[in-house]
């Protein structure tokens, strides 16, 4: 939660009248205006609507005003940006719906003035995701690390729940898959389309969440963020709690189905005790006993900017969140039974440059997939190989030619295959992504990859990849 001035600051900005001015008083008399912080000018357009009220020094106004107009022309800048592509989504019959402080400033039109947008949030469907990643190509929009559009959708936006792209006029664009990083399984985003309003963006017919959702978006996503840095998804909590709309039975069945409880539950317990706001005692005995759950818990600091550490106890702890939320997801909402096409095989199917693998399963019962890497000698160390069962990450081969990086290798190249995982997640299939280790020049890494992959005895998927110079 925000700390010592930050706290105060954030106070002024939403708590009652009373408490709000003294946390004003106390703000402005431990910090000068010159010395506040990126976080705390974004807030200060929400702090200077409320003047009268918190008695702001008149020597301050001007330079509050001035400091609105900054902020409310950042934010028009990436909205008018923005507007071409979302007209463009929407023509194309892709349904565009509004995230974050986008969907806030479409059902609030007056936050424009007061709220700092850095970039624009969209969901589209997943099975329509490749469909929006071309629409931006076409218009110009890149990602940095994937300057392409077929690596930028089979390779980054296939392995997250968003990607970001940089467009004309200095616009950004987060396109979303999936609503919150948590939840990336089809599926889970059905509710929330369901109950999505229809909204305007600059004239251009979009939708936007509910109001809950809007709300567990604000909560969930401003968790995994430094508490100090990151202090605008209150004044977004607040005005959503405020209007007295909200259906808090839909926020705690939300968050209970979506394993969110713990930020949800840890946010809104700081709102209601620390800020004043009016969030129901009954709501948050109701999502308290979730958001003790240690496994979700130890996920969530690692998740955190300042996280857990060393790193891979970081990632440790959010593979087990991930896999048990995943498990939780498929006791809840079993798959629904499809027609299936029978194979005796497995099928390999190349995409990205062959950088993208993806190995159909057979119907076979399989106990094990079996890596093995074959990097000739010329080859650069600078790869990875990514395995994946839809957004869920099994196991990272690092390159290298020493004998120890091969050894490595050697030694983690049995994953193991969970029947139930895979179905949790709606998988078919091992993913397979060979990237660099870092940001790559357009062009890619320069390496043709080949794979093969054959059922053996034993139950084991063996897959040999074959990489070489381009």
């Amino acid at each position: 939660m925000p700390q010592g001035v930050s706290n105060l600051l954030v106070q002024s900005a939403i708590s009652p009248p009373e408490q709000a001015r003294r946390a004003w008083q106390a703000w402005s008399a431990r910090r000068p205006l010159d010395d506040a912080s990126w976080a705390e000018v974004r807030m200060l357009p929400s702090v200077a609507a409320r003047a009268r009220e918190l008695d702001i020094a008149p020597d301050l106004l001007p330079r509050l005003d001035g400091i609105r107009r900054f902020v409310w022309a950042g934010s028009q800048k990436k909205l008018l940006a923005a507007r071409p592509v979302l007209e463009r989504l929407a023509g194309t019959g892709l349904s565009p719906i509004l995230l974050k402080g986008a969907a806030m400033i479409a059902a609030y039109p007056a936050m424009a003035g007061r709220r700092f947008l850095r970039d624009v949030d969209v969901l589209v469907s997943p099975d329509r995701a490749m469909e929006a990643v071309a629409q931006l190509d076409q218009a110009g929009w890149r990602n940095a690390r994937y300057p392409g559009a077929e690596e930028a959708g089979q390779l980054g936006l296939a392995r997250h729940h968003a990607l970001d792209f940089h467009g004309p006029g200095g616009g950004d664009i987060d396109l979303h898959q999936f609503a919150l990083e948590p939840n990336c399984v089809p599926g889970d985003d059905d509710r929330l389309r369901a109950r999505a309003l229809d909204a305007k963006f600059f004239d251009v017919p979009c939708r936007r969440p509910a109001r809950e959702d809007l709300l567990l978006q604000v909560l969930e996503h401003s968790f995994r963020r430094d508490p100090d840095q990151v202090l605008d998804w209150s004044l977004d909590a607040a005005q959503l709690i405020g209007d007295g709309a909200l259906d808090w039975d839909v926020v705690v069945g939300e968050s209970l189905r979506r394993c969110v409880a713990v930020p949800v539950e840890a946010r809104l317990r700081y709102l209601a005790g620390t800020c004043g706001l009016a969030v129901p005692a009954p709501v948050l005995a109701a999502l308290e006993p979730a958001g003790r759950d240690p496994v979700f818990v130890d996920e969530y600091r690692a998740r955190q900017y300042s996280g857990r550490n060393p790193w891979r106890t970081e990632r440790g702890a959010r593979a087990r969140g991930q896999r048990r939320r995943a498990e939780l997801g498929l006791a809840l909402s079993p798959p629904a039974e499809t027609a299936k096409v029978l194979r005796t095989a497995p099928e390999v199917r190349q995409s990205a440059g062959g950088r993208r693998i993806d190995i159909l399963l057979p119907d076979a019962q399989l106990r094990t997939a079996r890596i093995h890497i074959d990097a000739e000698a010329d080859v650069a160390d600078d790869w990875n190989c990514l395995v994946n069962c839809g957004t869920l990450r099994l196991r990272r081969f690092r390159g290298g030619q020493g004998a120890w990086a091969k050894l490595r290798r050697r030694l983690r190249a049995d994953i193991p295959i969970d029947a139930r995982l895979f179905a949790a997640q709606r998988a078919d299939r091992l993913a397979l992504y060979v990237l660099g280790r870092r940001t790559r020049p357009k062009g890619g890494n320069g390496l043709a990859v080949e794979c093969t992959a054959a059922v053996k005895p034993g139950q084991v998927l063996a897959v040999t990849l074959r990489l070489r110079r381009a």
